[in-house]
């Protein structure tokens, strides 16, 4: 069950920081306020994915208490999801959102899960007691205001031989996205004009896109049967995880996740390039990406693999997003950079 949560004050969110960065975080402090998502229908999110990986790198002894952090935990989906896998471990999450940690906790209480929930930024001096063995950030560094001062602060309360595991947009997976968005945004651009914002992305989409008749009647008998299929199997799945639709969905109204989608005060993407500046301003040593830039020799012509060794990680990487057909999302296992 979730724990008995600390509600600091605006002064606890804000902390000593002033300016610019306090004015951005309190953006999307207002728009988690009006918008947190996915709601309490929605399954815990699976952790496999990264879970094992990081498993695998993880040196646990035996008898000692393991200690786990989801910073930027939203509605709980995903710390949940980790608490189910490791009953075992100590878990803690932070948020800045009451409204986003009243469903987690909901959603704790649901899963007869124990998590130490407090609202907060983590730009800020995280207010638990000792450090980390391991921190998970999903989808809430690129919303940060200071990316490189946040990931700087979680990595100063991981233990010494501690792991950082964090997701972040993808610049190439989200291009479209941003291109829809920054439309909007030269039409509407107050974001607050949710209803406005969303006839306009109405308009366009109609006017971009042909009939749905029109596209099934220029597809082969196999190929429409197929994503007649498909399209079934993603609507009911969707319907039973409850879980954020993708950006590329037809939204008939401006749900939760439409709202997220294309109407967030702050977000930034990234490609390996952005990463390992991001990497280098905040003292992260990445030792593995399970996303983009994920090492996959099958992409390397034959005759390349001797040259590809002899590169340096980010060349390396940089070279796998490239040679890879499909786009990702970023997903990093890291931890402290050593000091020379």
């Amino acid at each position: 069950m979730s724990k008995p949560a600390n509600k600091p004050g605006l002064t606890d969110i804000t902390g000593s920081r002033t300016g610019p960065t306090l004015k951005a975080e309190a953006r999307v402090s207002r728009f988690y306020e009006r918008a947190p998502y996915p709601d309490l229908g929605a399954k815990p999110k699976n952790p496999s994915h990264w879970l094992d990986p990081v498993r695998r790198r993880l040196e646990i002894t035996g008898g000692r208490a393991f200690h786990y952090l989801d910073a930027g935990c939203g509605t709980g989906h995903s710390v949940v999801g980790v608490a189910l896998a490791q009953p075992d471990w100590q878990i803690s999450a932070i948020d800045l959102s009451e409204p986003s940690l009243a469903i987690a906790r909901a959603l704790a209480d649901k899963h007869s899960v124990s998590i130490d929930f407090h609202q907060g930024s983590y730009l800020d001096p995280l207010p638990f007691d000792g450090r980390f063995d391991l921190i998970g950030t999903f989808g809430s560094v690129h919303h940060t205001p200071d990316p490189p001062g946040a990931v700087r602060n979680l990595l100063a309360h991981l233990t010494a031989d501690g792991l950082l595991v964090m997701h972040l947009y993808g610049r190439d997976l989200d291009r479209g996205k941003f291109v829809i968005r920054e439309i909007l945004d030269i039409v509407e651009p107050d974001l607050s004009a949710i209803d406005r914002r969303f006839a306009l992305y109405r308009e366009l989409v109609a006017h971009r896109r042909p009939s749905i008749l029109k596209r099934f009647l220029d597809l082969s008998p196999r190929v429409a049967l197929r994503a007649v299929r498909d399209a079934f199997y993603k609507a009911r799945r969707r319907r039973v995880e409850s879980w954020s639709p993708p950006w590329t969905d037809e939204y008939r109204h401006p749900t939760g996740p439409w709202i997220d989608h294309f109407c967030h005060p702050l977000e930034n993407v990234y490609n390996v390039r952005d990463v390992q500046k991001l990497a280098e301003e905040a003292g992260l040593d990445v030792l593995e990406m399970l996303g983009q830039g994920r090492e996959t020799l099958s992409r390397l012509p034959q005759g390349w693999r001797n040259d590809f060794a002899g590169m340096d990680y980010w060349d390396r990487a940089r070279l796998m997003e490239l040679l890879d057909v499909t786009a990702r999302s970023v997903l990093v296992i890291g931890r402290r950079a050593p000091v020379h």
